[in-house]
């Protein structure tokens, strides 16, 4: 439930200001946008969950939740098929690649999260 709320949170159309206009650097259409992958990407990590797991977290699921997974699921499958295996893999590679390799990530001066510098 605590998940649930925090999404809908992080994914509330920015507030207007006296112009009338949605204020900060998100306009309405990425306010939009932002909402609709925070509702897929909760109803992918809730269903993908095992059922033993979302009792534990007391996350609800119901057999609409379920069908509308399976749908999206279907969805993706679809698009993703005639997408070529290398250009389906490229922006995982580049973002693992640009994670190691940015300023700061030199593996010999790296030091365990929270060892003073």
């Amino acid at each position: 439930m605590r998940l649930r709320c925090w999404t809908a949170e992080r994914s509330r159309p920015p507030a207007a200001g006296e112009d009338g206009r949605a204020q900060g650097a998100v306009g309405s259409a990425g306010a939009v946008a932002a909402s609709f992958a925070a509702h897929y990407a909760l109803l992918v990590t809730v269903g993908t969950l095992p059922p033993v797991l979302r009792e534990r977290f007391g996350l609800a699921w119901s057999d609409r939740q379920q069908r509308r997974l399976r749908r999206f699921a279907r969805v993706v499958r679809c698009l993703m098929a005639p997408v070529p295996p290398p250009l389906r893999i490229t922006p995982a590679l580049f973002l693992a690649y640009w994670a190691t390799h940015r300023p700061g990530t030199d593996p010999w001066t790296r030091r365990p999260l929270g060892a003073a510098v």
